[in-house]
């Protein structure tokens, strides 16, 4: 990374939105996106830059006609999603996790997620 002049890469942190409690058994590979850097070390973290919107928050029926296991699970999570947080993952070489970190509030200064968005009274 650092030969290329890369101090981070922004991927997605999942493939849906945060997982409702209780939702995530059965859609282990909805992360897989963050498999590789765990395995190879690279310090990374995820930051919310938008929600679910009203539309969103359905699996339209005609992606997966046969049905498996992890597009039912996928379905049941997206139903009442709306409101809930979209992130991306941002990535830095090993031993770097301040830059990950600074990488992490440049974006949250910028996309200003927690003014726009109430946290949920739990």
């Amino acid at each position: 990374m650092e030969d290329n002049k890369i101090d981070a890469f922004i991927t997605p942190g999942s493939a849906n939105p945060a997982f409702k409690h209780g939702t995530s058994c059965g859609l282990e590979f909805a992360s897989c996106y963050t498999f590789v850097f765990n395995l190879l070390d690279f310090p990374a973290g995820i930051v919310p830059i938008t929600t679910v919107k009203d539309g969103e928050d359905v699996y339209p029926d005609n992606i997966d006609p046969h049905r498996d296991e992890i597009s039912k699970a996928e379905k049941q999570n997206m139903k009442g999603s709306v409101g809930m947080p979209v992130g991306v993952q941002v990535v830095t070489a090993p031993h770097q996790d301040e830059e990950c970190l600074n990488v992490m509030i440049q974006i949250e200064k910028e996309i200003k997620f927690f003014e726009k968005n109430k946290l949920p009274n739990i």
